[in-house]
């Protein structure tokens, strides 16, 4: 097993948290990532996990854990139930939490350690390791990651995501924009793209071109916050065979 320190190389995402740039709430990851402000999404994960009878999930950048375990713990109370829908009852759901910051990975598999169906995983997203890192699951959650790298990092990730062999994809993005931006247009603390800057996109636009999402649900955190600032974010759904990326 890892020793404590063993945090692997530091990104630009380690002072995010260290810092708090995007504030305290949520365990660092932010105020749209309090149990709160993520109350319909873990009502939505439970949908889906159900409905399209996911056993391994991955969390593709789960940051400070702040409200993911009691999703977890809910839906694995549901999926023990015989007999919902004239269906078995199914295994604990088996989750797999990858992040780019090594200290929070490490402080995550101290914490959980009991839990023996979650494992974490120290990685980036946007490097060629990550698919064999990561593994295939039968759904990836991408929620609020996209909108802070850039658009190369964006589509190296998507392409990791296909290579990994998983089969369904939900992430985050503002399918009524018009045009893809390359540049921040919040700088927490002057942070700019990569390194904790934020900017809206449209994956179903340049230079992303996904198709359009099978479905798409409005993604409204809880908080006034959320009311002026989540305003047209959506989480789609994809079948990850169906996309079509652009060659490197």
């Amino acid at each position: 097993r890892r020793r404590m320190t063993d945090e692997g190389p530091k990104s630009p995402f380690d002072r995010v948290y260290a810092s708090h740039v995007w504030g305290k709430q949520g365990g660092g990851s932010g105020p749209g990532s309090t149990k709160i402000a993520t109350s319909k999404l873990s009502a939505l994960l439970l949908h889906v996990t159900m409905t399209y009878r996911v056993q391994t999930f991955l969390d593709a950048a789960c940051g400070a854990m702040e409200w993911m375990p009691s999703a977890l713990e809910e839906i694995d109370d549901l999926r023990a139930i015989e007999n919902i829908g004239g269906l078995p009852a199914l295994p604990p759901l088996n989750y797999t939490g990858a992040d780019i910051v090594g200290s929070l990975i490490v402080r995550h598999k101290v914490q959980f350690e009991s839990k023996n169906h979650w494992k974490f995983v120290h990685a980036d997203m946007s490097s060629s390791d990550f698919p064999q890192l990561v593994g295939a699951h039968d759904l990836v959650l991408a929620r609020d990651v996209f909108f802070h790298l850039t658009s190369d990092k964006v589509l190296q990730a998507l392409r990791n995501i296909q290579r990994s062999g998983s089969k369904w994809l939900m992430a985050t993005h503002y399918s009524k924009l018009a045009t893809n931006i390359d540049n921040a247009t919040s700088h927490p603390r002057g942070m700019d793209l990569n390194h904790g800057g934020f900017r809206q996109l449209n994956l179903n636009r340049a230079p992303y071109n996904l198709p359009p999402a099978l479905w798409e649900a409005v993604e409204v955190d809880r908080t006034k916050r959320g009311t002026a600032k989540s305003v047209g974010k959506r989480m789609g759904f994809w079948r990850i065979g169906d996309l079509r990326l652009p060659p490197e």
